[in-house]
């Protein structure tokens, strides 16, 4: 994976890659979902949600990432990734912890079949 290219899906950075290099944001969320046992099932689960942007496959092929747009990314990122946390484990998934970073790098991944919702609910 260490040659994919990778981005940050929630900001940009510059000079480095931390809060305090964050030149400006993107206005979404990127929540991963690793090791799906029915990857289609999962992504039809997600796709059917008003609130999600776009669902792809992740780089290994076992999980997936969704894109949520935000209503105050620059106040209220943490607290959004916490409501979507909550939203999902009462579902009985799981959302990986590390993308409550705003900084978090991703790497460039593949999906033909990719979906986008240009008009998600904020």
């Amino acid at each position: 994976l260490a040659s994919l290219p990778a981005y940050t899906g929630s900001c940009t950075c510059s000079g480095g890659h931390s809060r305090q290099h964050i030149t400006s944001l993107s206005g979404y969320i990127i929540l991963d979902f690793d090791d799906v046992a029915d990857i289609e099932a999962m992504k039809q689960f997600l796709t059917s949600l008003p609130f999600i942007a776009a669902v792809s496959l992740s780089c290994s092929g076992t999980g997936l990432f969704a894109a949520v747009p935000l209503a105050d990314p620059a106040n209220h990122f943490t607290e959004h990734w916490r409501a979507l946390e909550t939203f999902f484990r009462e579902r009985g998934l799981t959302v990986d912890k590390s993308c409550k970073d705003v900084t978090r790098a991703r790497y460039v991944s593949y999906d033909a079949e990719v979906y986008i919702y240009e008009n998600a609910e904020i």
